[in-house]
């Protein structure tokens, strides 16, 4: 059984953000996956006064069971937990029904976020923090890291709450630092847990906060 460790989102960024003290400074650059990554992230890039882009990427949830991942998918990317779809027996055709709805919804936000999704020139040559309110499979978070990759950045780090041990050697292949305030090497690993609240953040919510 997981320990309860945040109040909510926001509690979770001001503890995290202890953990970065000594590399954090106001010439790095933010990233966030909304929605519930922008609540981690405003704790921090509030404090130092700087902008927060979002970066779009989803889980692809097996139908009717939404905390099981298939993978996941990005503007520009899609990686799959094929370990899972093999044991699953599920078949292509499957695969690309279960992506239309994680699809859909980037679609969406990219035009509701669209002030806050820049040219991907901004994270060349910069150190890139990509926040996120927890990391369980992690699948979420490496097409989101394929997606800043791409421009060329010259650091990344990836900076969540709270991970699960295995996914945090999995990041660490990507060539990305990873910062955390609390690790878990529980198999039943499921973010909310770790949360006293963990309430979903709409669309109008997320902006709101961005704005």
């Amino acid at each position: 059984m997981c320990k309860l460790i945040f109040k909510n989102r926001e509690h979770a960024g001001l503890l995290l953000l202890e953990t970065m003290k000594n590399i954090v400074h106001d010439n790095m650059l933010f990233a966030t996956i909304p929605n519930g990554g922008i609540a981690v992230a405003k704790s921090i890039t509030n404090i130092f006064n700087v902008p927060l882009h979002v970066v779009l990427s989803k889980k692809i949830p097996l139908q009717g069971i939404p905390y099981v991942g298939l993978g996941s998918v990005s503007e520009h990317y899609e990686m799959f937990n094929e370990e899972r779809i093999s044991d699953l027996k599920l078949s292509p055709q499957m695969i690309e029904e279960f992506k239309k709805i994680p699809l859909e919804s980037i679609n969406k936000k990219r035009k509701s976020f669209s002030r806050y999704i820049p040219n991907p020139c901004v994270y060349t040559d910069k150190t890139v923090v990509i926040i996120d309110d927890g990391i369980a499979s992690g699948y979420t978070m490496m097409s989101a890291i394929k997606e800043i990759k791409q421009s060329e950045p010259r650091r990344l780090i990836v900076a969540t709450p709270v991970i699960f041990s295995h996914t945090k050697k999995v990041l660490e292949d990507t060539g990305a630092s990873i910062h955390y305030y609390y690790m878990s090497d529980n198999i039943r690993f499921v973010v909310d847990e770790f949360y006293e609240t963990f309430e979903e953040i709409t669309d109008y919510q997320a902006l709101s906060l961005l704005d």
